[in-house]
């Protein structure tokens, strides 16, 4: 036993207590910052899609500028909401205390007119201000997400597509420059006759066809004009068509057992859907980390001679078990460092913030904290006992690729497979995963947010219980055969045939 505690302590202390750990547990806060920023930055940095109409039919240019203005408009206030919303969650002030227009709601044309009409963002930045004693913090107006240019090259009216197209390619490219800086994205060619029964389509040029936003726009543009249009032909007025378009049924979400008037039951279940995900993504990442971490220890002992030392004073299965008990522990040092000051932050920062409050009451309360830890370990054990009796037949990382690499496979083979185990938790493809030993314990995780069967979840368990000991026993006899070996080519016949051989004693 002693013996055993030396090699975990050895292990344990040889990655703890290095600058890279150390590097790993800044890198991760700062990943998780940029991550939880990009759309900030994202939102911050991005450029208007610029484009420019060719209008044959006549009409349109002022079409597309109306709702390019009514978009932005909608921007504006969707700050302005989200401005408020995050002011009262934090206790500055109260949305409730302001009146129509800049009460948080519903964006209608009605709520468009009286807000802009009112003032805008000053006033009501100047109404908010009188809530509160407190300074506010900035808002500026969110940036135009499309803008139309007049024409930049005299196109002949017979023109083609390709022609046009050809013109203005070097102001998709960047070669020549466009008035407001930046590329042109595309160019919309409207032909005459435009949205009559078998009319021609409009056609949308552009150098960049992986980028589809500003197409959708227009399309979407398009199409309610020819709606309306279609409307007003056919003896409604323009008032009426207006009312009908305006007509927008609510249907909410709510969780079976739940009440829709429970906003923060709604917001619980909404958090316990969406944490079995982030935690299944993290025991992915360190079970293949940690696991990795062990092939590459082992091939290194044993290339440098030190498994020479190391089984001078204990046996092959003391270090067998002092190694995976050790790593095991490398692996959950960071997870307990992170939960532990996200916890506090979430402590320090939840009094005001009811998703924060919420989220910590759920982890407090929920099963899913221990049980991922408790899958943790029994996907470790099962990666790294491979990964560790791989290591032990290999004298270099290149021999051990040839074994390691189907085990690698292994494991992302059912990424094609997540979104429908997230969309359907207890459908075809959960179920299957569910009974295979080597993804058990991330499709249980997923599927623990679509309340699966008990007996699934405790027959699955189980079996995955059994197969890990399977597993220890078989890749044991593999790692006291060929720790020692030196030497000879390491592939799958001598895998499994030092899988065969008689089990050894202590080695000294």
């Amino acid at each position: 036993m002693r013996g055993i505690f030396e090699i975990v302590s050895h292990e344990y202390r040889r990655y703890i207590f290095t600058r890279g750990f150390l590097l790993f547990l800044l890198i991760i806060p700062v990943m998780s910052l940029l991550g939880a920023s990009a759309s900030f930055l994202q939102d911050a940095t991005k450029a208007a899609k610029t484009f420019v109409l060719i209008d044959r039919d006549g009409g349109w240019a002022d079409v597309v500028d109306e709702a390019l203005e009514e978009q932005h408009q909608r921007a504006i206030i969707g700050r302005w909401d989200d401005f408020v919303m995050g002011l009262t969650a934090s206790g500055l002030v109260d949305a409730e205390a302001l009146e129509p227009p800049f009460a948080p709601g519903p964006v209608d044309a009605e709520r468009r007119e009286a807000f802009f009409a009112a003032g805008g963002l000053a006033e009501g930045r100047r109404r908010l201000a009188a809530l509160t004693s407190m300074e506010l913090p900035p808002l500026e107006e969110p940036r135009r997400d499309f803008r139309r240019i007049d024409p930049l090259v005299e196109i002949a009216p017979d023109a083609d597509d390709q022609a046009i197209g050809t013109a203005y390619l070097p102001y998709m490219r960047g070669e020549k420059e466009i008035p407001g800086g930046g590329r042109l994205t595309a160019v919309v060619v409207i032909p005459e006759g435009y949205g009559a029964e078998d009319g021609p389509n409009a056609v949308y040029l552009t150098d960049n066809m992986a980028d589809d936003e500003l197409r959708a726009f227009l399309r979407g543009v398009f199409r309610e004009k020819l709606r309306n249009d279609a409307f007003v032909a056919r003896g409604l007025s323009v008032e009426d068509v207006a009312a009908i378009n305006a007509l927008s049924p609510g249907l909410s979400k709510v969780k079976a057992g739940s009440s829709a008037e429970d906003e923060a039951q709604r917001l619980r279940d909404t958090i316990e859907f969406g944490l079995p995900l982030g935690l299944t993504y993290i025991l992915f990442f360190v079970v293949l980390s940690v696991g990795s971490m062990m092939l590459t220890n082992t091939i290194e002992e044993k290339s440098n001679k030190i498994v020479e030392m190391l089984l001078s004073s204990v046996s092959a299965s003391q270090l067998m078990i002092g190694k995976l008990i050790g790593l095991a522990l490398v692996g959950v040092t960071p997870m307990v460092i992170f939960a532990g000051l996200g916890f506090a932050l979430i402590s320090i920062l939840g009094a005001g913030n009811e998703v924060l409050a919420t989220l910590k009451e759920v982890m407090l309360a929920s099963p899913l904290v221990p049980l991922f830890f408790f899958y943790f370990l029994l996907g470790y054990l099962l990666y790294a006992s491979i990964y560790l009796a791989i290591g032990a037949l290999c004298s270099s990382i290149q021999d051990a690729q040839s074994l390691s690499t189907p085990l690698t496979i292994i494991m992302l083979l059912p990424a094609p497979f997540i979104m429908s185990v997230i969309e359907d938790p207890n459908g075809l493809f959960a179920r299957i995963f569910t009974w295979i030993p080597f993804y058990t314990h991330y499709a249980l995780m997923l599927r623990l947010s679509g309340s699966p069967p008990l007996w699934e979840i405790l027959g699955a368990t189980a079996m995955l219980i059994v197969v890990v000991a399977m597993m220890l026993t078989f890749m044991g006899r593999i790692y006291r055969a060929g720790i020692l070996q030196a030497g000879g080519n390491a592939n799958w016949k001598t895998f499994f045939a030092a899988a065969r051989a008689p089990k050894g004693e202590k080695v000294r």
